[in-house]
This record gives C-alpha cells, sequence and structure tokens, in this order.
C-alpha cells in the first residue's frame, strides 16, 4: 500500500508549494488520511500541511492516480487552500451506545 510511483512533481515558487502526481495500486479506494500519511511520511512533513487534491480510479483496475500539495507550514497552506465551512475534513464523530 505504502508503493507508489511519482509521476510528476512540481515546485510552485509563487504559491509556496509542492504539487505531487503519483499512481498507487490500492484494493479499494483509499481514504485521504491514508494518502496525507503515505506522502506525509515520504516527504518528511506535517499531516496539517499536505492536502490531497484528486485521487483518479481507473474502472476495473486497481490502480489510482493521486495529486497532492504539500505545503511548507500550516500559515502557508491557510493562504491557499478553501476553508472547510461544513466539517468534512475532520473525522466522523463516534456515536453514542444505546441510541
Amino acid at each position: 500500500m505504502e508503493n507508489f510511483k511519482v509521476v510528476r512533481e512540481f515546485e510552485n515558487k509563487l504559491l509556496n508549494f509542492r504539487e505531487v502526481e503519483a499512481t498507487s495500486s490500492f484494493s479499494r479506494t483509499p481514504s485521504k488520511q491514508e494518502v496525507v500519511a503515505m506522502f506525509c511520511k515520504k516527504y518528511n512533513s506535517n499531516e496539517e500541511c499536505c492536502v490531497v487534491k484528486k485521487i483518479y480510479g481507473n474502472f476495473g483496475t486497481s490502480t489510482f492516480t493521486i495529486v497532492v500539495r504539500i505545503y511548507p507550514d500550516k500559515e502557508s497552506r491557510d493562504k491557499i487552500e478553501k476553508k472547510k465551512v461544513n466539517g468534512k475534513s475532520s473525522p466522523a464523530p463516534a456515536k453514542e451506545a444505546g441510541k
């Protein structure tokens, strides 16, 4: 799962981020958390500074194309990326037992 091949790597000096496009094989569609952990480990970055832009899957295959932006710090990320209003980027709250 942690094996991926970098197809394209682009350093955007103006907006201060690195965009990485890679391909990888998974048995199912990878979650954003899995992808962030995988890229942060490879590029020695903080998970708050890594943003998954797209995960493309080819129908009938287990190969996925992943596009990730890696920022040097959280302030740079906050200047460029859209704010999540509805909280989709945060993990789902645990349901209470008995309800």
